[in-house]
């Protein structure tokens, strides 16, 4: 997992510095703004259901009580 969201998390850094340099260089458009915010959102989704399917995927490997130190820890 941890690979993985570093890897998704590199690339949304690299999209939106694109969308940044898109508006420092005065050449975004309404389409593209559109295009580039709507494919950051997948992005960040991506990112998101890789975190949650690991600690989903945590949660079946502990036993009752490891489940509830772990909750504990996350904070739940």
């Amino acid at each position: 997992m941890r690979a993985e969201a570093i890897r998704q998390g590199e690339e949304i850094i690299v999209a939106e510095r694109h969308l940044t340099q898109a508006f420092r260089a005065g050449a975004a458009t309404p389409d593209q703004v559109v295009t580039m915010t709507q494919h950051l959102a997948s992005m960040r989704g991506r990112l998101q259901a890789t975190h949650l399917v690991a600690h989903l995927a945590t949660r079946e490997l502990l036993t009752e009580a490891q489940v509830s130190m772990y909750d504990q820890l996350r904070g739940y």
